[in-house]
């Protein structure tokens, strides 16, 4: 017997099937093209960065957080810094989900 794949946009409303090729595996493992220009951002003399709360992280959410990081850097999505300035990180908690967290950089 064989089982049959269900269809991906069987649990999506029918007025967004148009849009199904954004959420693809495919595209999302893609970095956008290279353009001829590099953006700059300029920071004004003698700027330090501020400091916030830091706050720890629970081993899960580190664990998370390694493999994020581990994975983008292996698929060249990020690289490595040597920054003073860091970026948010968002930890969001799954409901019905294998793993506990989802994380999502706000750059």
């Amino acid at each position: 017997m064989t089982a049959q794949l269900e269809d991906p946009l069987s649990r999506v409303p029918q007025e967004y099937h148009e849009f199904c090729n954004v959420f693809s595996g495919e595209k999302a493992n893609a970095l956008a093209p290279h353009w001829q220009y590099n953006l700059k951002i300029n920071l004004e003399e003698g700027a330090k960065p501020f400091h916030g709360p830091i706050y720890l992280l629970s081993p899960p959410e580190l664990t998370v957080l390694r493999e994020f990081l581990e994975e983008n850097a292996q698929n060249g999505f990020i690289c490595p810094s040597k920054s003073l300035w860091g970026s948010q990180v968002l930890f969001i908690k799954k409901k019905m989900a294998a793993s506990a967290y989802a994380l999502t950089s706000m750059l």
